[in-house]
């Protein structure tokens, strides 16, 4: 069985090797850094985080790593009778499946991940073994259910096993309940209705911060032009050369860049700039004839406008 698998596993990872083989060569491996950055510590399975209902208030205090790791109190303790002896090998299996898990979350600061990062390539290219905590509450869930199997298996009386099976069910829901505040999607600024009907063409947004990048790319679903910047976590270098560039805009420097990357529209933000420093960047533009205003339009006070390069 674990032979089939491995094939089933091998099979499933073909398809990915080829962009993979192409992102390393584009941007290298993950730093150290990084992958430290998003590697989990052992407190963090101690801390829930502030949103969770049931223990955001009480464990929910201090410092989190990069993922939730808190897999609650239940299914440990239901994991633990799971494991308290006699063991049979399917146990035993999950519980060594367990311990890897959680020590491949440590990432750099466990054992396991920093020997796979350096001896196995494709572990060069992973960011986050925090997520691994994924597999840790798997391995949790299969043994809790061998304890609730463990637990009922004493019960002579089938409604109590119902009765068991039921509290416990509610129990782990109650404790898995978070409270997340959901955040109202902008209003789709007016300036992108010129798009509709149009071919798609190159489009920069500006300003190119981190803080819009993740906008952009959920706007490029309005109006569906191909973006020259947007939000990833792999961006190869030629993107931080555009942000860098763009700082400046509309200088010559920044217009080269531009037409060297065959943008056809510019599209800039009020909103994101500021009131001064879009007024800044309007009068820059304006002395500009490689710079041809297409649109322009306010929505909720804060005006946008749409250039085309002119080449």
């Amino acid at each position: 069985p674990l032979a089939a698998g491995a094939v089933l596993a091998s099979v499933l990872l073909v398809p990915m090797l080829s962009p993979y083989v192409y992102t390393r060569q584009e941007l290298g491996d993950r730093s150290p850094t990084e992958v430290e950055a998003f590697s989990s510590r052992p407190r963090d399975y101690l801390v829930a985080q502030q949103t969770n209902v049931a223990w955001g208030n009480l464990l929910g205090r201090g410092s989190h790593g990069p993922e939730d790791s808190f897999p609650g109190i239940v299914i440990v303790v239901l994991a633990l009778v799971a494991l308290w002896p006699p063991l049979s090998v399917p146990r035993i299996a999950y519980a060594a499946g367990l311990l890897l898990a959680f020590d491949m979350s440590l990432g750099s600061r466990g054992h396991v991940f920093p020997v796979l990062y350096r001896e196995i390539l494709p572990f060069r290219g992973l960011r986050a073994p925090g997520r691994m905590s994924m597999l840790v509450g798997l391995s949790l869930a299969v043994l809790g259910g061998y304890g609730v199997a463990r637990v009922t298996a004493r019960m002579r009386r089938q409604w109590l096993v119902y009765l068991f099976a039921a509290v416990v069910s509610v129990a782990v829901l109650v404790e898995s309940r978070s409270s997340i505040a959901l955040e109202r999607v902008p209003p789709t600024h007016e300036v992108y209705h010129w798009f509709d009907g149009r071919p798609s063409k190159v489009l920069a947004e500006l300003p190119a911060t981190a803080e819009q990048e993740a906008l952009y790319t959920y706007l490029s679903t309005v109006h569906w032009q191909r973006i020259l910047n947007g939000y990833s976590g792999a961006a190869p270098l030629s993107y931080y050369e555009f942000k860098r560039s763009m700082a400046t805009f509309p200088d010559g420097p920044s217009m080269q860049l531009l037409h060297g990357r065959a943008v056809d529209y510019v599209l800039v933000h009020e909103e994101f700039y500021g009131r001064e420093a879009y007024r800044s960047v309007i009068e820059g533009i304006n002395r500009r004839a490689d710079l041809q205003e297409r649109a322009r339009a306010v929505t909720d006070g804060y005006e946008a406008r749409i250039y085309e390069l002119v080449r």
